[in-house]
């Protein structure tokens, strides 16, 4: 059997530090609700523009500082919840998985661009649902893990070390004990 990697809290904040830059893609649902209002506000504007093109220089400009205003905004609450990350805001505890789930879907872009979207989910026995981030355990030599190693790793019955915020009970990180050993 081959040697469990040691995972401390500090490996957990870190962990816990990158699912924040890089969280899981939205599902197709939610992506096909959010197109609608998009759309909808394209065309108001495209249409706002026809009938008065003296406005259309103050949408455009209105549009870009709306743009640049919310990506700073994101930026700046990202790094404070970044700078809020403590493994005392977290608990954890091991659980089993019930099933795993996958979901696959095209995001369209711009004329020729389109993103293809793979979203990995494990569920566990207590109800709680892992949406498990693109890239996982960075710290680690031996177990660096993309979203889809670990489900295709992951099978029912397995037991994961799971870290749930303690104010929501959402899952954050998780770690197959068949590769992990938690030491506080």
């Amino acid at each position: 059997m081959e040697k469990k990697q040691l995972l401390t809290n500090k490996e957990i904040e870190k962990d816990i530090i990158t699912a924040l830059k890089n969280p899981h893609k939205e599902s197709e649902e939610s992506y096909k609700k959010g197109t609608i209002p998009a759309i909808i506000v394209a065309v108001f504007l495209f249409v706002l523009g026809f009938i008065y093109p003296e406005f259309l220089p103050w949408v455009a400009i209105s549009v870009f500082l709306f743009v640049v205003v919310y990506t700073i905004f994101c930026y700046v609450r990202l790094g404070a919840k970044i700078k809020r990350v403590s493994i005392g805001n977290y608990e954890i505890k091991t659980e089993v998985v019930s099933h795993t789930y996958s979901e696959s879907y095209v995001a369209k872009g711009a004329k020729y661009h389109s993103e293809r979207i793979n979203n990995y989910t494990l569920h566990f026995e207590d109800g709680k649902k892992w949406d498990v981030p693109k890239d996982n355990y960075l710290w680690s030599v031996e177990r660096r893990m993309s979203d889809f190693a670990i489900y295709n790793s992951s099978h029912r019955g397995d037991e994961f070390i799971v870290v749930t915020k303690r104010e929501t009970g959402d899952v954050v990180m998780a770690y197959n004990t068949e590769f992990f050993e938690y030491k506080n």
